[in-house]
This record gives structure tokens, sequence and C-alpha cells, in this order.
């Protein structure tokens, strides 16, 4: 965003390899549409999969097509009920677990590393590659974080499901998802699910907000409180580099 404002030249860009942060198809579509104002051509805006554990990453053939475990001679990978460590069928979402086949050093046995995702072993349709092969199950991205299920109200959310709806709204440039207490003061109070938006200029901010809060509604029978502000009080880059989607301010209770 900050590169098209200052008018830079990124016409040699033909490829964008997006780690470290899920990339739902709208956030593609808005980085290809950025690039191509600043004169590149039909830009590869991949997202591939990655974590410590495997160090390096599973990659796209295609976009949304599934990324591919890269080395199956050296990294096994299952989904297991996380409760029981049962292998999942696949196509089910459930815990992934790796074990290194061909390591020194450190080597994990169905270690478990805290995502929730879905595996295919059918050839891709796409490449024609054998192996395992992570899919999308929910939104347009390929895992969500354990540790980011958050408990609203009593009920198990999939922050993935909220960010689905919100990228795919027209009008929204930046947004963030707080959960805070009625009264800051009293741990015990509501839960509030606040939406935090920047949109884009000359947006009907009435009717952003209407589509928003039926978007949400509709995911998780819950209704946000949609505030609107600017994109550099949601993520400055300048201070980080990655933006931080759910922030939860409410006191730990014992």
């Amino acid at each position: 965003m900050l590169a098209e404002r200052q008018n830079k030249d990124f016409s040699a860009v033909r490829m964008v390899r997006a780690l470290g942060e899920a990339s739902p198809k709208e956030m593609r579509d808005d980085i290809r549409h950025r690039l191509q104002n600043m004169g590149a051509g039909e830009v590869f805006v991949g997202n591939d999969y990655g974590f410590t554990e495997i160090q390096g990453s599973t990659t796209e053939c295609v976009e949304l097509g599934g990324c591919h475990n890269p080395a199956p001679d050296l990294h096994c990978l299952e989904v297991v009920n996380p409760d029981t460590g049962e292998r999942l069928e696949d196509g089910k979402e459930g815990a992934l677990a790796i074990t290194h086949i061909n390591r020194r050093g450190t080597v994990l046995l169905r270690y478990v590393i805290g995502d929730l995702v879905a595996i295919t072993r059918e050839t891709c349709p796409h490449c024609g590659r054998n192996g395992e092969r992570i899919i999308i199950v929910t939104g347009s991205t390929y895992a969500t974080r354990s540790s980011e299920l958050l408990k609203v109200k009593g009920v198990l959310i999939n922050p993935e499901i909220i960010r689905n709806e919100v990228v795919t709204t027209p009008g929204v440039a930046e947004y963030c998802v707080i959960l805070k207490k009625e009264d800051p003061q009293d741990p015990y109070s509501g839960d509030v699910l606040e939406l935090r938006v920047a949109p884009l200029e000359g947006v009907d901010k009435d009717a952003l907000e209407k589509e928003l809060n039926e978007r949400v509604f509709n995911a998780i029978e819950m209704r946000p409180k949609v505030v609107f502000t600017t994109m550099d009080n949601i993520f400055d880059p300048t201070v980080s580099l990655k933006a931080q989607r759910v922030l939860d301010f409410r006191p730990k209770t014992k």
C-alpha cells in the first residue's frame, strides 16, 4: 500500500510467496491488483504454509490448490484427533502432526505442532504430484492455530470464520477483531466482540457496518460492535511485520 501511494515501479514482479501469515483469496487479489497498478502483469501470489518443525514450508503449485509436502522422504505429515492421537481420514480437519523420517539432532515422532488442518493424499489435479497435500476447509486459508480458538459468551469460535467474512466484504482495507469486557473492571461482565475496520476511501460506512454485522452474525450468530478507524491505528508495518488480527483484552480469571 505504501509503495502504491509512492508510485513505485514494480513492473518486474512476477511472483509473490507470502509466508508467516495466512493470506485469504481477497488479500491475494488485493496484493496482485496493487502490483498491477504499479506496472506488474498477472502476478502469481502463493501462500505457502510453513512451521518451525519442518524447517521450511509446504508449497502451492497453483493458487488455493493445496500446499504440497515438498520432501515426503524427509517428513511424514498426519492429521490426528487432538484428544486421542488417532489418525483421521483424508479431508477431515484435525491436529497436524509431523514425523521426521531422515533427520539429525532433534528428531520428532508424531509431534503435534498446534495447527488445525486437513490433508489429502489424492493425486493433485493441477500438477499430478502425489503425497500429502494440505487443503482448505474453512474460508480460503490452510490452517488455524488451536491456540487461537476463542470462547466468546460461552461459545467456542474459530476466528478464521470471522476473518473470512470480513476480508470478503467489499470496502474493507484493514481490520482487527477485539475481545473485551463490557465493564473492564469486572472480569465477570459480558463479553464484547468489537470489529475495528479501516474502510476504503469513499465507502458508505453505514452500508458497510450493516453488511459486516449481517455477515458476522450469519457466520457465528453474534453481532459485532463495528468501530471505524484509520489503517495506521490497526496495522503499522513500520512497527511490526505481522498484523495482529485477533486481540483478546479480557482479564484472565482463575
